[in-house]
């Protein structure tokens, strides 16, 4: 697999990355994209998609700085972006020093720091990936087809929060009510009391 020269109105995504000792987390940060075409092999990425609201269309070519393993890597498209779980192949050696070989600093290479971990700081802060769970189980895949590459859903795990959420909002709205009910009935009883006492003077 090599780079593309792409034509003038295809644009570069903006690619955000961040790493552990056994794999890279990659975002290829383009809102709500379609016509998806993935080639991934064990030292090139080519991402090729297009925007839904405009049409416009976007390709990158990233040749990494070591190589990574595509039948047990993941993927997932959504509204938001497309992006990976790419396991190394080397996953004993120290953090990589950029993301793809090439020295030159790339302006649409960035630092995802909502993920990146410091190399001396990841044994403290757990080897699970950004999701909050563990890889998963990858025994089922084929090394030899990277369309069976596992998909992981970023909507779904989102949908679940919302619903956490909800449900937490819910059973703070019983509680107040609970206590507004509580401190009704409290004055309910003095102002029983007090016409009660009015009455007797």
């Amino acid at each position: 697999m090599t780079t593309d020269v792409h034509p003038s109105d295809v644009l570069v995504p903006k690619c955000l990355w961040a790493q552990r000792h056994d794999r890279i987390y990659l975002t290829i940060d383009v809102f709500d994209p379609k016509d998806v075409d993935i080639k991934l092999d064990a030292g090139f990425l080519n991402v090729r998609c297009t925007r839904s609201e405009d049409n416009a269309k976007f390709a990158v070519d990233l040749e990494f700085f070591d190589t990574v393993v595509p039948a047990e890597s993941q993927k997932s498209t959504t509204g938001r972006n497309i992006s990976f779980i790419l396991l190394k192949e080397k996953d004993d050696q120290p953090y990589w020093p950029r993301l793809v070989k090439d020295t030159k600093k790339l302006h649409y290479i960035a630092v995802d720091f909502t993920k990146w971990v410091d190399e001396d700081e990841e044994d403290s802060k757990g080897g699970n990936d950004f999701m909050g769970n563990g890889m998963g189980d990858f025994s089922s895949f084929d090394p030899s087809q990277f369309a069976n590459m596992q998909d992981y859903d970023e909507d779904e795990i989102a949908e679940e929060e919302e619903e956490d959420d909800a449900e937490e909002n819910f059973d703070q709205e019983l509680i107040k009510e609970a206590a507004l009910a509580q401190d009704n009935g409290e004055d309910d009883e003095e102002e029983k009391g007090e016409k009660k006492e009015q009455e007797n003077n």
